[in-house]
């Protein structure tokens, strides 16, 4: 199995990670922008589900992430994939040109004390409320590299709502040019349906379907209908 892993016949990936890349949807784009890529999983993903023509850019700021990221794009033979090294907190070094942009954001990792419990004694207080404000930054950031038309996914491995819904909520209420996405057709049926909330946003849970908990919301851009108004 490790010399299969080392040729890219397969990558190792936690479930709840896996959906986060199925919600996000990439078939059809042809500009995908993953913002915060390291180590790599929902990339290849993305890029296998946009298929060979597409091209999937991905960034991380960090060498060690950017080389793990590029290890994963290597191993994977995701020849559609380019990485790239951009602080996206500092501004992303793009126009509004990508048909799907994926802000994974750094996170608390709240969602993931199942497999990870020593998280909980790295966390204080405070700590989700700074996540939380870098995340609008981010979220902010990224909205502007969105074509008219294209979509914007937020997600996290995080179990509080400040940095799941509450963001979400931020970025509806700031944004006018977006709206909340409804997820692919494929997501209306069980098994799927039953990992939505009411809003159509994706939260797995460690209690209902024994996964950690992501969070996944998606927005449209509309500028172009904006425009011509």
């Amino acid at each position: 199995q490790a010399a299969e892993a080392s040729e890219g016949t397969f990558l190792v990936q936690d479930e709840g990670s896996q959906l986060v890349a199925l919600y996000a949807d990439a078939s059809g784009a042809a500009r995908v922008l993953d913002v915060c890529a390291a180590p790599g999983g929902k990339t290849v993903a993305m890029a296998e589900s946009a298929g060979p023509r597409a091209v999937v850019v991905a960034g991380d700021v960090r060498r060690r992430r950017l080389r793990l990221l590029r290890d994963t794009v290597r191993a994977a033979q995701a020849a559609s994939v380019r990485v790239i090294a951009h602080d996206a907190a500092g501004g992303l070094p793009y126009r509004d040109l990508f048909d799907l942009v994926l802000v994974d954001a750094p996170c608390s990792g709240l969602g993931t004390l199942r497999r990870d419990p020593d998280v909980k004694w790295a966390r204080k207080e405070d700590d989700v409320r700074e996540f939380a404000r870098r995340q609008r930054s981010l979220l902010a950031e990224a909205a502007r590299v969105v074509a008219p038309g294209g979509r914007l996914v937020y997600a996290t491995c995080s179990s509080e709502d400040d940095e799941n819904a509450a963001v979400a909520s931020w970025f509806a209420a700031s944004h006018p040019a977006f709206r909340r996405a409804p997820p692919a057709p494929r997501w209306l049926e069980p098994p799927l349906r039953e990992l939505l909330d009411p809003d159509g946003s994706l939260q797995t849970s460690p209690e209902r379907h024994g996964l950690d908990l992501f969070y996944a919301a998606a927005s449209t851009c509309w500028a172009a209908y904006t425009l011509m108004v």
